[in-house]
């Protein structure tokens, strides 16, 4: 059983018989993407950062697609890498859109971790580890914690004092965990990664999800067998849609040989 986070290999779902397919683009950070040849009738670098389909550009099937990926101007801003494997981390890509929906994430540095919280804090601070950097302009009102932090990072989130302490969110894309305890883990993978704390009796807070992006499986070797996970079985089944940065559960059987 391997753990795997999902890292927008993208390629779509359902077949369908058009001239144009989806390329879905998405700047996590303080950048953006700009490609060539232009997609139909948009011609903008792709600038959005937290919305389900940030830019979702059409081509004809078939097109090979130049992205290049720029950060911001500003002190400690840089690319960090594409989801897709086989880009790295340089700062362009080449594609080639022939699924029906092909996505691929651009990953900035810094990333904003967040916290927010439900019900009276009774005067509960959030500290972190590492420190990580204070978040540009004003937090929210019901944002407890907000740092920015290199992509990937680790950080430990403690709550003091935890008197009023009913636990951290338990569902969503990026789970700080443990959720029963003052102090939990999470990754720092979107932008933003938010962290969910509930006080007394109050429900949990609402975070925001994260994009949704294609995940494709691709079988390699002489063998046979089947891979699954959650929605999907491969075999039959080797693309699904996952939150970005999700890690998911792949389980390979291998296919036995007939006695002879």
């Amino acid at each position: 059983m391997t753990a795997l986070t999902v890292a927008a290999l993208a390629l779509g779902a359902a077949k369908t018989q058009t001239a144009t397919v989806t390329l879905q683009v998405a700047p996590r950070g303080p950048g953006s993407v700009a490609a060539v040849p232009g997609p139909v009738g948009d011609t903008s670098p792709c600038t959005g950062q937290d919305s389900e389909s940030d830019c979702d550009w059409t081509y004809e099937r078939g097109t090979s697609v130049r992205l290049t990926a720029t950060a911001d101007a500003g002190p400690g801003r840089s690319f960090s890498h594409w989801s897709d494997p086989d880009c790295g981390t340089s700062s362009s890509c080449t594609v080639k859109v022939d699924d029906d929906l092909t996505s691929i994430v651009a990953v900035f540095s810094p990333l904003t971790l967040g916290v927010k919280f439900s019900g009276n804090a009774g005067g509960a601070t959030v500290t972190s580890n590492p420190a990580g950097q204070s978040c540009p302009g004003q937090l929210e009102e019901d944002e407890l914690f907000c740092r920015t932090f290199p992509p990937g990072t680790r950080v430990a989130l403690t709550l003091a004092p935890a008197t009023a302490f009913s636990g951290w969110n338990q569902t969503g894309n990026y789970l700080c965990e443990p959720t029963t305890a003052p102090t939990c883990t999470i990754a720092v993978e979107d932008e933003p990664t938010w962290a969910g704390v509930r006080f007394g009796n109050a429900p949990p807070p609402s975070v925001p999800t994260t994009i949704s992006v294609e995940f494709r499986l691709r079988k390699t070797g002489n063998g046979s067998g089947r891979v699954t996970a959650s929605r999907l079985d491969c075999g039959t089944v080797c693309n699904a849609s996952y939150g970005f940065g999700r890690p998911i559960t792949l389980t390979a059987e291998p296919t036995m040989p007939l006695p002879r």
